[in-house]
């Protein structure tokens, strides 16, 4: 009896083994999608231009109002925003760029994800597809 649990515990070990080995392999060689072109600049597309710092700062920038709320009477007034950026990964989507701000009229934040172009030179914002920024 207690040699058969010493192997069973010796087989459950053994799997739990290969299972992190091989999840450790997946997690270095996984596929991944388009590296983050370098975001420190301005951007622009559209009605919207977004300068991104390189200390993490959202430098100047204006963006549809619809960017940062579904809620607006006019979705496409321009809203000025200040706050911060950095580059994240973002589930089921890949990297990109976390933009956390503020509407400088003091009505709310204004919160959105850049995400890798599959050219790896361009971002879209997340929340509004089509909406491309290139870098000026």
């Amino acid at each position: 009896m207690k040699g058969q649990r010493i192997v069973l515990w010796s087989v459950v070990g053994g799997l739990l083994g290969v299972l992190g080995l091989g999840w450790a392999v997946w997690m270095t060689v996984r596929p991944s999608g388009p590296e983050v072109p370098d975001p420190v600049g301005r951007w622009a597309g559209g009605a919207a231009a977004v300068e991104l710092l390189p200390e993490g700062r959202v430098g100047s920038a204006q963006v549809p109002a619809r960017v940062c709320s579904a809620a607006l009477v006019d979705r496409e007034q321009s809203t000025e925003i200040e706050g911060r950026w950095k580059k994240s990964v973002l589930d089921d989507v890949g990297p990109g760029v976390y933009v956390d701000a503020t509407r400088k009229d003091g009505s709310g934040s204004c919160r959105f994800w850049l995400t890798a172009e599959e050219n790896g030179k361009d971002l879209w914002v997340l929340v509004d597809q089509g909406f491309v920024m290139k870098k000026d």
